[in-house]
């Protein structure tokens, strides 16, 4: 989804969010995005940045080729990937992207991953391309709760994180990833709601366009 007509004079923003997996209906990464898309249809983002969203597929072997394609058709200057976690009760913003799939559940092609590397060859590891700190700051500015988190994990997130840090590492886009807690029972703390998440979320892009 474009949100705005290409201008040279405005950043280019790729927002990512990914399908349900996992046998659940939703994914909260989706929603958030969704609730921000509509931040961002009534506040005039047009004006701030070329913004585009895409859904990514929970699949070991399609996600990277999404990323690609999203990669060679967009060229984002700032690439803000999300996801959703099964913890805590504030946004995470990942410092580190590593070179592992290893993971008890399945995608969603039923195939698993264990002690395999996203990209044959690769570096151990890539740090986020935006400075964590400072995203993490912008958030809450935005209204929404957010922590710094080591890793996005060693399933899917962690597998577009690297993939899409290994797609700019040669170039200026900057890259970082963001998890949202799911909700459901059993939660001992409630997780953001998508009304602040998406404010925040907002207040980032914004933060980012301005450079």
């Amino acid at each position: 989804m474009v949100l705005s007509r290409r201008s040279p004079r405005r950043p280019r923003i790729l927002v990512t969010a990914f399908e349900p997996f996992d046998d659940r209906r939703v994914n909260r990464s989706g929603q958030w995005l969704d609730a921000f898309l509509r931040v961002a249809e009534a506040t005039a983002f047009a004006h701030v940045a070329d913004l585009t969203a895409a859904e990514l597929p929970v699949d070991f072997v399609r996600l990277p080729r999404a990323l690609a394609r999203l990669w060679r058709a967009e060229r984002p200057d700032v690439w803000i990937l999300t996801g959703e976690s099964g913890k805590g009760d504030a946004i995470r913003v990942e410092r580190v992207a590593v070179n592992l799939l290893d993971a008890a559940i399945r995608d969603n092609a039923g195939r698993r991953r264990v002690d395999a590397p996203v990209v044959h060859g690769g570096p151990p590891a890539y740090f986020a391309a935006i400075n964590p700190r400072t995203a993490r700051a912008a958030l809450e500015r935005g209204g929404v709760k957010s922590v710094l988190s080591l890793s996005a994990g060693s399933y899917c997130c962690n597998q577009a994180f690297y993939v899409a840090r290994h797609l700019t590492r040669r170039t200026k886009a900057r890259v970082i990833f963001l998890h949202i807690p799911r909700t459901g029972a059993g939660r001992s703390r409630a997780a953001p709601r998508l009304a602040d998440a998406a404010q925040g979320l907002a207040s980032l892009v914004r933060a980012l366009a301005r450079g």
